[in-house]
């Protein structure tokens, strides 16, 4: 770690109107960035200088500091910008209705992912040490979009509402005083660096954990690397075509930008129906019946983005199933 080793400079800004467009309808804009500057990296200080044609100098040899191995290297390195147009808008239809709808535009960059956050071929170090420049693209927490839909609805069934007012206990407690919500989430693709596996030849370091400052190599992309509309399925997400690896020892860092393909869009409706029974004095019972991914849509993870894989553009896993839940919450 240098001397000179510094607290990170984080800079936020927002600016936001509200208006309410209409009696109870609600509008909400806003602007929203950040950037982040001097942030923490890792790399090898002793990263070795790329082979020459014909990959036959030993990596030791290739050191700027021959007499030493890997040297891990925190620095002040990393930047990172976000910006971001934030709306909602709100209509409270009646007592019993509410609407919400909120959707953010955003684009996020940086030069580096934090350490154990590094999935999809996104690591807290530079393909190049010495050329962050390279680096800086497309964040692993990018979301170009963010919609999410609620409403809550309080039936209009049970005593006090406005059917089934003066029905027995018995049929109040099994259909009356229900309330039910739901949210609608979509959201684009996790997005995907990708990488290939550099042989010994290749490589610059010896380091393999990637917290620790290890290098990872990019490939080449020679064209759109995503797979035609009406041909692209799970086992056929890239176009392996124009993602090439590099075969010249002397030039082992691919000009593939990080994170510069996704996986599938996400989509999911949850959905809850909650309702109180009385249980004589101050005593009540919450019944709710919660269904996660409602629909039961089938959502995919990212596909492989290693380009020395056999699986590379496929797709294996995916997000969680149509899970239901049955709570109850004793109050007093």
């Amino acid at each position: 770690m240098p001397r000179d080793f510094h607290s990170s400079q984080v800079q936020s800004w927002h600016i936001g109107v509200q208006r309410e467009v209409m009696r109870n309808m609600l509008i909400d804009v806003a602007y929203v960035g950040n950037r982040g500057d001097d942030l923490l990296l890792f790399a090898n200080y002793n990263q070795a200088f790329p082979n020459n044609a014909a990959g036959t100098i030993p990596l030791q040899d290739r050191r700027p500091i021959p007499s030493y191995s890997d040297i891990t290297y925190a620095f002040n390195g990393g930047k990172s910008r976000y910006k971001s147009l934030q709306a909602k808008w709100e209509w409270r239809v009646s007592r019993d209705v509410t609407l919400l709808n909120s959707l953010t535009l955003s684009e996020a960059k940086d030069n580096g992912a934090q350490s154990l956050e590094n999935s999809n071929g996104n690591f807290p170090a530079p393909q190049d040490y010495r050329n962050l420049d390279a680096d800086f693209g497309i964040s692993n927490y990018d979301q170009p979009y963010n919609n999410t839909t609620s409403f809550v609805w309080a039936l209009p069934f049970g005593e006090g509402r406005r059917w089934l007012s003066a029905a027995s206990p018995v049929v109040n407690a099994i259909a009356g005083g229900w309330e039910i919500a739901g949210i609608n989430t979509i959201y684009a693709g996790e997005p995907i660096t990708f990488q290939y596996n550099a042989g010994p030849t290749f490589v610059v370091s010896g380091i393999a954990q990637d917290f620790r400052g290890a290098n990872y190599y990019r490939p080449n992309v020679t064209c759109d690397p995503m797979a035609p509309d009406g041909e692209r399925t799970i086992t056929n997400w890239f176009n392996r075509a124009c993602v090439a690896v590099p075969t010249d020892p002397s030039q082992p860092f691919g000009n593939a930008a990080r994170n510069s393909v996704r996986g599938p869009k996400f989509w999911q409706l949850d959905f809850v129906a909650s309702k109180r029974v009385a249980l004589g004095g101050p005593a009540q019972l919450e019944v709710r019946i919660e269904a996660f991914n409602a629909l039961n849509h089938t959502n995919f993870r990212t596909p492989n983005g290693n380009r020395s894989a056999g699986a590379f553009g496929t797709i294996t896993s995916t997000f969680d199933a149509r899970q239901l839940q049955l709570g109850f919450k004793l109050l007093w």
